[in-house]
């Protein structure tokens, strides 16, 4: 959850995640990135650590190749939620939609 908050904040390569996050989820967050890099306010925090910490994690299993996930991220500034579902593909967890509040 960490990795791909900070792949739609643009401080990681979206490329780094293309085994865990499904190709259209991981274009969006890749697309989202780099508009939020180039946002002026971005800009100015450049240098700020931005460490985020995994707070809360809730977990709701839908079926046995599915679970969703609600994710609480906090940094030195605020919190950030995030809601992710998975789905088991070819023996391994795929994130498949990826939603932030």
């Amino acid at each position: 959850a960490r990795a791909i908050y900070e792949v739609a904040q643009g401080e990681r390569p979206a490329n780094q995640l293309r085994h865990h996050v499904a190709r259209e989820q991981l274009t969006a967050l890749a697309i989202r990135g780099r508009a939020y890099a180039r946002h002026p306010a971005a800009r100015q925090a450049h240098g700020i650590t931005r460490l985020r910490q995994v707070t809360g994690v809730q977990c709701c299993v839908v079926n046995d190749d599915t679970v969703e996930a609600s994710v609480v991220l906090v940094g030195s500034i605020r919190a950030h939620a995030m809601a992710l579902r998975l789905e088991a593909k070819a023996g391994s967890w795929l994130v498949t939609a990826v939603e932030f509040k």
